[in-house]
């Protein structure tokens, strides 16, 4: 089930960064965590492979994640910068992506390295 819309919203794309805005009322923060609400890692990982699949024009999934570090939380009244690459070899498509602050590149929340197919 995609969680565009529901969890988040796309404010801008340009070229490899999309600006994306996560919903506060979304049901998810209700349990995680009450009066400290965190997007949990699986939904951040799921935004990230949509919003790929959606700029590249492929239905993406994820073969295998070589490096994933969240360095930082991913909150409901947070505007995020999503920025990537990727490159295509034998049906799989190597993504790079950064999850930053939107007004703050150097607030860095995920680093990825994965392959997708």
């Amino acid at each position: 089930m995609t969680q565009q819309n529901a969890l988040y919203t796309i404010v801008k794309q340009d070229n490899n960064a999309i600006y994306l805005h996560i919903k506060k009322d979304h049901p998810v923060y209700q349990g995680h965590f009450p009066g400290n609400p965190i997007t949990p890692g699986v939904l951040t990982l799921q935004m990230v492979r949509e919003c790929v699949s959606n700029a590249i024009g492929k239905n993406l999934r994820y073969h295998s994640i070589k490096k994933c570090r969240f360095l930082g939380l991913v909150k409901p009244e947070n505007d995020l910068k999503l920025t990537f690459s990727t490159t295509e070899a034998n049906g799989i498509v190597t993504v790079n992506a950064l999850l930053s602050d939107a007004e703050n590149d150097s607030d860095v929340r995920l680093e990825l390295e994965s392959e997708m197919l």
